[in-house]
């Protein structure tokens, strides 16, 4: 006879002592999970929230526990309770609606680029990157972009200069995006991204 520890009800861990030539034991194969990206996303508002257990009733007492401004969660449920919304933020309680921001966020949905199409993407990394009006940086300032904004190019950048629609950027105060290669192991009609951090 052989002893077994399961863990997480699909794992086989170890096995103390096994016969010989004996039949193997069938396992159920683990669940499956969705791993859908979940599309109701809140952000706490300004002023903060408060989570209950459950969520209150009219004209009874209750006490919760606060909710900094700025922190994001998931719904997973939502209630309606004493003629007042609440949503559930998983193990964090139950909050009303009003104290909650609803968010989009991405659905990681791409663009198709024929062959040869540049992606003309790029963002500023500098804390701040001046818009010239001609590739100098002695050229009359026309804007200030800050960090992390979205420029869209409109051709290749030369001499350390990235033209705009008006105007041109160093290319130094920018990361621009560049196609990548398919990595191996990915499969032709596979879906993947290639992020660099």
């Amino acid at each position: 006879m052989s002893r077994r520890l399961v863990v997480l009800a699909a794992c086989l861990l170890c096995c103390t002592r096994a016969e010989p030539g004996a039949a193997p034991e069938i396992i159920e194969p683990p669940p499956t999970f969705d791993l859908r990206i979940p599309a109701d996303y809140v952000v706490i508002g300004r002023g903060g929230a408060t989570a209950f257990v459950r969520p209150p009733r009219d004209g009874l007492p209750a006490t919760g526990t606060a909710l900094q401004a700025g922190f994001g969660f998931v719904v997973t449920q939502r209630r309606n309770a004493g003629g007042r919304q609440f949503a559930q933020l998983g193990e964090a309680g139950w909050v009303a609606i009003e104290q909650v921001t609803p968010l989009k966020p991405s659905t990681f949905a791409g663009v198709t680029f024929p062959r040869g199409t540049p992606l003309n993407a790029a963002w500023v990394v500098a804390p701040e990157a001046v818009v010239r009006a001609s590739p100098s940086d002695k050229a009359r300032a026309i804007v200030a972009r800050p960090n992390h904004t979205a420029v869209a190019l409109t051709g290749p950048c030369r001499g350390g200069w990235c033209p705009l629609a008006v105007g041109w950027l160093r290319a130094a105060d920018l990361a621009i995006a560049t196609r990548a290669e398919r990595p191996p192991g990915v499969g032709a009609t596979a879906r993947w991204l290639d992020i660099d951090l």
